[in-house]
């Protein structure tokens, strides 16, 4: 194809640049050089505080907050009543069965989890240093409670959809 791209130039003067993952290095990258930051956080809490940390990161880059986007990974179900979202969130969590969290588990954590017990907490994790994969699957994994079993686990890390009822939304005024 000949001539100009014929699409308008972004406000930001360049293609939006995304950085995927929360490693130090990640957040590093993307504090110097993103403009958009895809995460994995587990509440509002969590979110705040990493929101935070990384309007620190930003300014240290000489970078205004502002203009940084954070992106949070979640699967949202949203539905009309609570029978409806109760039903729903039985469907997703029938969609994968208990084998297939596991074995998405074991992919999270590379270690094959085959050999132990489902109804036992989790053998030893790597240390984040030498570990191999998804520095922060890892972090998130650890972060749960020790002494959950790896079948509850998996359910916890493979299973768990955000569901709620429109009907329960908070409505807002309309704008002036």
């Amino acid at each position: 194809m000949r001539g100009p791209l014929n699409v308008p130039r972004p406000p930001q003067g360049h293609p939006v640049l995304v950085q995927a993952g929360s490693s130090e290095a990640g957040k590093n990258l993307a504090a110097a050089w993103s403009d958009m930051h895809f995460v994995f956080i587990k509440s509002i809490a969590e979110g705040l505080a990493y929101r935070e940390e990384m309007n620190q990161r930003l300014r240290s880059h000489g970078r205004d907050p502002a203009h940084f986007k954070i992106v949070a990974g979640v699967l949202p179900v949203v539905v009309n009543s609570n029978a409806e979202k109760e039903e729903r969130q039985r469907l997703n969590e029938q969609l994968m069965s208990d084998q297939m969290a596991i074995d998405l588990l074991s992919s999270y954590l590379r270690m094959d989890l085959s050999a132990y017990p489902v109804d036992q907490p989790l053998p030893p994790l790597p240390e984040e240093e030498t570990f191999d994969g998804i520095r922060t699957a890892l972090r998130l994994i650890r972060d749960y409670d020790p002494q959950l079993t790896i079948l509850a686990l998996a359910g916890c890390c493979c299973k768990a959809p955000i569901a709620g009822c429109s009907s329960a939304a908070p409505r807002r005024s309309p704008a002036r």
